[in-house]
């Protein structure tokens, strides 16, 4: 499994760096410790969004039948692992229409690999959940808070990256 190094140093002369995959920050006479915080989500982030995508096209394709989505829409995953949905809305509707609902504890199951739930806890999946649904409630108010359709569970997997 891949490990990201982080390396902080204080020299005498008072600058202090924050250095990681490459990146360097400078501080003058301390670090701050939530700078260096959100330095570190910053990285991880970015990595594991370029490196390691939750969103592949075999990803979605498994998705689309575990919600029983119908083949004719098609989404192209970009490198940078965002998703393109290349249909119209015509065609939108009707996979959103086609998708089956699932519990929380149905899509925890199908969303994540066994691998992933032995380090994602499904308590620590129910934090990301409610994250995600509070920002959701800025932009939509046609959200459920315990069940979940293919489409917004693309959107999950996308911005919980």
């Amino acid at each position: 499994k891949p490990l990201n190094v982080l390396v902080a140093t204080c020299h005498q002369n008072g600058i202090s760096e924050v250095m990681s995959e490459g990146s360097i920050s400078e501080s003058y006479h301390s670090l701050d410790f939530d700078k260096v915080c959100q330095h570190v989500h910053q990285v991880n982030d970015q990595w594991f969004q370029e490196q390691q995508p939750l969103l592949t096209e075999e990803r979605i394709q498994d998705l689309k039948r575990a919600f029983g989505v119908l083949d004719k829409v098609h989404h192209n995953v970009a490198v940078d692992g965002t998703v393109a949905n290349c249909f119209d809305d015509q065609e939108k509707e009707d996979q959103s229409s086609s998708s089956k609902i699932l519990s929380l504890e149905e899509a925890f199951a199908v969303l994540f690999t066994e691998a992933e739930r032995e380090h994602l806890t499904f308590e620590h999946f129910l934090e990301d959940w409610d994250a995600f649904q509070e920002a959701r409630k800025m932009s939509t108010a046609t959200s459920s808070a315990t069940s979940i359709t293919f489409d917004v569970a693309l959107q999950f997997l996308q911005e919980t990256q």
